[in-house]
């Protein structure tokens, strides 16, 4: 399975029998056959057929609309929904529960923290240069770890260690970054520097698709166990993601490293670093081949595992 990215300003969207049909000015441009495909990621303007979403719908296939502007602001259809609400009682009733929600924020938290130091050592390895900042970095993470091995720890205490681990460690990758990209540490709302544009596009690109894998699985996503429950958040999806924002990391890293972005790909808007459409291009292309599958079978192997926990907890 995989996932197709229209990238175009003012078209329309239709399906005709199993295929989705792009119209530009009233002309038919190009079809794409929805077998095989996971979701349909559209950025900016466009005109959905609403026999389009339901097709979308019948098939399973996902749908993300990003906006051009505020990325933050999506819209998704995550496909038909299992119709067992067992699953569903049994994930709310974990969740009310702090003994049978401890374990599953314990294991998010310290399978995250684990990427982080192994994508550190990796650096580390490969930029001998910033070895300070990166060795001091992973001797913090891994004091962390060690105070994580007292799995009892409440659930407050689990999103400290997790907070505490994200301030060491995104300034030691921001180290291996050219000065020129003005990537220091993570910001968003709205990203301010070409790194951080990358990695609230990827991070949105994974949650979304965490949306719906939980979905399909039969699970609620907004009610969670490391996250706790905020109106109108997917809680569930934030948690099952966690670990695999280190995985973007990766490619984001790869994508500047090797010069496929730079900083001629991107522009300001107002304090605001915009993609431009050869960054998206590039990006798109990258992230599915060396992400997009990846991320799709860990999620659905996570929200199944989870449901394997529910049924015996």
């Amino acid at each position: 399975m995989s996932t197709v990215y229209i990238d175009r300003r003012d078209i329309e969207l239709q399906t005709e029998g199993k295929a989705l049909v792009i119209r530009e000015n009233g002309e038919r441009v190009g079809s794409i056959p929805l077998i095989g495909i996971d979701r349909v990621v559209i950025l900016g303007n466009a005109k959905l057929d609403t026999r389009m979403i339901s097709v979308l719908a019948e098939t399973d296939t996902g749908l993300v609309i990003l906006q051009r502007r505020g990325r933050d602001r999506v819209a998704m259809l995550s496909g038909c929904p299992r119709k067992d609400c067992r699953r569903r009682q049994q994930q709310a009733l974990a969740a009310q529960h702090s003994d049978k929600a401890r374990p599953v924020a314990w294991t998010l938290v310290n399978l995250k923290l684990a990427r982080q130091l192994r994508l550190l050592h990796e650096l580390r390895a490969a930029r001998p240069d910033r070895r300070r900042p990166l060795h001091q970095a992973m001797e913090r993470l891994r004091a962390i770890r060690d105070r994580l091995k007292d799995d009892t720890q409440d659930i407050d205490s689990l999103r400290g260690h997790e907070g505490a681990a994200a301030a060491h460690y995104f300034p030691a990758y921001a180290s291996v970054f050219p000065a020129s990209l003005k990537f220091r540490n993570r910001n968003r709302r709205p990203p301010r520097d070409p790194v951080n544009a990358c990695l609230s596009l990827g991070y949105t690109l994974i949650f979304s698709e965490a949306v719906q894998q939980i979905h399909q699985a039969g699970l609620d996503p907004y009610i969670g166990f490391l996250h706790y429950a905020l109106h109108g958040r997917e809680s569930l999806a934030a948690d099952l993601m966690e670990p695999l924002r280190i995985e973007l990391d990766r490619v984001v890293w790869q994508l500047f490293r090797e010069r496929h972005l730079r900083p001629e790909h991107f522009s300001n808007d107002r304090g605001a670093c915009r993609m431009g459409k050869e960054a998206r291009r590039r990006f798109y292309q990258t992230y599915e081949q060396q992400l997009g599958k990846q991320v799709r079978r860990l999620l659905r192997a996570s929200a199944y595992r989870l449901i394997s926990y529910l049924e015996t907890a």
